[in-house]
C-alpha cells in the first residue's frame, strides 16, 4: 500500500503538494477526493483524474519491477527519508532508491563540476575526494561524466560512501557510459531519485536533481565548472540553503574554470587543498 501511495503522489507538483498537506491529516488523504476539492486547490484536471482513479495496472507494474530489481520507494514520512531534504521548500514527497539509503544520513559533501573537465580538474577532484573521505565524509554527486564520475569512482576504489542522485527513473540511468559505475555504487553506496520508473526524458528533471544534491550535503565543492552549467545551479541551491560553497581556482583562460572564478568573485570560498574545506565545514 505504501508503494502504491508513493507512486500516486509522485505526479503532484511539489509546491502544490506541500500546500495541500497543510489542510489534510496525511498524504493518503490526497487520493480519491471530490472534484470540488481538487478544483478548490487548483489541481490540474489531468492530475486530479489520476488521483481520483489511479492507474492500478501501471502502478502494480512499477511495483513489480522495483521488487524484481530490489529498489525501494519511500515517502517523506518514512524513517529512512533523509531529514536534510526536508529543509527544501519543495522537498520531494517520494524517493526511489537502490543500495543503502541509510548512508544518506551520514555527513556528505557534494562534489560536482564540469562534464568536459580538464586533466587539472580531474586530478584536483581525485585529490580532494581522497582527502575528504579519509576524514570520514561521504561524497554525493550526480553520476555525470567528468568531475562527477571521478568523485564517485574515487570513493568506490577506496570503499568509501558515495551517493549518486540521478535525474530520471532508476530504470533509465544516464549517461549510458556510467552504467557500470552505477552498478558498483549500488553495491557499496546508494542511487537516489525523485522520479518514478517509466519517467520519460525531460530536460527540467536534471536541474531539479541538483537541488537534492545541495540539500543532501553539508557543503558543496566545485573543482571546475563552466559558467552556463548545471553546477552553477547546484551552487545557487547550496547558497539558498546557507551551505558552504567551495570553489577551486583554475587558469584564467580556461572555460572550465570560469564558473569557479565567478563563484569566488560573488562570495564562494576559494580552496586550494582539502584542509581548507575541512576548516570551513568545521567553522560553519
Amino acid at each position: 500500500m505504501e508503494d502504491h501511495l508513493a507512486i500516486s503522489l509522485s505526479q503532484i507538483p511539489l509546491l502544490q503538494y506541500r500546500n495541500l498537506l497543510k489542510d489534510l491529516a496525511s498524504p493518503s488523504a490526497l487520493l480519491a477526493q471530490t472534484d470540488a476539492f481538487y478544483q478548490a486547490h487548483h489541481i490540474h484536471p489531468r492530475i486530479a483524474a489520476r488521483l481520483k482513479h489511479p492507474d492500478d495496472q501501471k502502478i502494480q507494474s512499477i511495483i513489480r519491477w522495483m521488487q524484481t530489481h530490489e529498489y525501494v520507494c519511500i515517502t517523506d514520512e518514512h524513517p529512512d527519508y533523509p531529514k536534510q531534504l526536508q529543509e527544501l521548500p519543495c522537498a520531494p514527497p517520494v524517493l526511489y532508491a537502490i543500495g543503502n539509503i541509510r548512508l544518506c544520513k551520514q555527513a556528505l559533501i557534494a562534489i560536482v563540476g564540469s562534464r568536459n573537465a580538464s586533466h587539472y580538474g580531474l586530478h584536483t577532484t581525485k585529490q580532494f575526494t581522497q582527502a575528504l573521505i579519509q576524514q570520514g565524509y561521504g561524497i554525493v554527486s550526480g553520476l555525470a561524466i567528468g568531475i562527477d564520475t571521478i568523485a564517485h569512482q574515487t570513493c568506490i576504489d577506496a570503499q568509501a560512501t558515495t551517493v549518486a542522485i540521478i535525474g530520471l527513473g532508476l530504470d533509465n540511468i544516464t549517461p549510458q557510459c556510467n552504467r557500470k559505475l552505477a552498478e558498483k555504487i549500488k553495491e557499496k553506496g546508494c542511487i537516489l531519485t525523485e522520479m518514478p520508473p517509466q519517467t520519460p526524458y525531460q530536460k527540467p528533471c536534471f536541474p531539479r536533481r541538483n537541488r537534492l544534491i545541495s540539500a543532501l550535503s553539508i557543503a558543496t565543492l566545485i573543482p571546475e565548472a563552466t559558467i552556463a552549467s548545471g553546477t552553477m545551479i547546484t551552487a545557487q541551491y547550496s547558497i539558498d540553503l546557507h551551505r558552504p560553497v567551495m570553489a577551486v581556482p583554475g587558469r584564467i583562460d580556461q572555460p572550465q574554470a570560469a564558473g569557479c572564478h565567478q563563484l569566488i568573485q560573488t562570495g564562494a570560498h576559494l580552496v586550494t587543498q582539502a584542509q581548507d574545506c575541512l576548516d570551513l565545514i568545521t567553522d560553519h
